[in-house]
């Protein structure tokens, strides 16, 4: 039986990541059943990294073992009522005597029975195989971005992850999944209009905005502004059932108006008239998350900030106070 093999990449942060898949892609990658689960690194079960097949352990393994479920013991066939115990009924029959009591009556009189030894450890024997060593090495950062998009024929929540975060071809071939964090990436267009659309609904402050198109293909936001003074206006209600109902007149008062601060659609439905959101691009994984915090941080500064009729044009201007919330 051919060894396993389990590669490693050793860390001076005091970590070593460890694999036992060699499959880049496909059948064999996607339904891969690691044996490192069932393994012991020097006394410590291996840590689930969010990098597919990837574990964690403290250092550089000097011993392996393996955890082998324990077995079952002392088999045997015990008496369902003890009163019953007599020369032909022991109480108590070894599994290998059980043929001294016929087959159905040991069905019908006896409980088959065993114990179990604890689970231990036994020396696992493979092959280590250090990949490389890094210097400087710092982990990646944590992409935990709500999002919503279309599953089906309704919205449905999901979450913007590293998963997400996609690399270059050359990277995903030559450079182990632990250490691309630190090599160009991007988030596209659909994932970015996902996560700023969830945000946006998250954090508006429905006083000073309100969102008036939400779909998976276009997104709007207007800003509410107070009017200096409040203006009534008459209307009729020509839907109305009867034709008394619609010629009678109906008056209302606005005490604000509403203007458009912000819109998008993505690049992959591109809705017609309205501005598709580009992904974000970045030489690294720190540096695309810091883009995107500062897009969805500025973003929510515009949307919540208050925004007054300039009194000194008679409402022909406005007047924003990036610094309120």
């Amino acid at each position: 039986m051919e060894k396993t093999q389990i590669s490693v990449i050793k860390t001076d942060a005091g970590k070593c990541f460890i694999t036992d898949c060699k499959a880049k892609e496909g059948y064999y990658r996607n339904y891969h059943n690691s044996v490192i689960k069932s393994l012991v690194f020097d006394g410590s079960k291996a840590t689930e990294t969010f990098y597919e097949h990837w574990f964690e352990i403290p250092s550089f393994p000097k011993k392996i073992e393996k955890v082998i479920s324990g077995d079952r013991s002392n088999l045997r066939f015990e008496l369902k009522n003890p009163e019953l115990e007599s020369e032909n009924l022991p109480m108590t029959i070894p599994y290998d005597d059980r043929d001294l009591v016929d087959d159905e009556a040991r069905e019908a009189l006896y409980n088959f029975k065993f114990d179990l030894v604890p689970d231990y450890l036994r020396n696992y024997d493979c092959d280590l195989v250090l990949l490389c060593e890094v210097d400087n090495f710092r982990d990646a950062p944590s992409f935990n971005y709500p999002a919503i998009k279309k599953f089906d024929f309704s919205d449905k929540k999901y979450t913007v992850t590293n998963k997400n975060v996609r690399h270059s071809l050359i990277d995903l071939i030559v450079t182990p999944e632990p250490l691309r964090a630190n090599s160009p990436c991007e988030i596209s267009s659909k994932e970015v209009y996902d996560l700023v659309r969830q945000h946006v609904k998250d954090n508006i402050n429905p006083r000073l905005a309100r969102i008036t198109s939400d779909y998976d293909f276009c997104f709007t936001v207007k800003k509410i502004i107070p009017l200096l003074k409040p203006h009534t206006y008459s209307y009729q209600d020509i839907f109305a059932r009867t034709k008394k109902q619609r010629a009678k007149l109906h008056f209302k008062t606005d005490t604000s108006k509403e203007i458009e601060i912000f819109q998008m659609t993505n690049e992959q439905d591109n809705y017609k008239g309205y501005t598709p959101i580009n992904g974000f691009k970045a030489p690294n994984e720190w540096e695309l998350k810091e883009m995107v915090d500062n897009f969805l941080s500025t973003l929510m500064e515009t949307i919540n900030s208050p925004i007054e009729v300039c009194p000194h044009c008679e409402g022909a201007g406005y007047l924003q106070n990036l610094s309120s919330q």
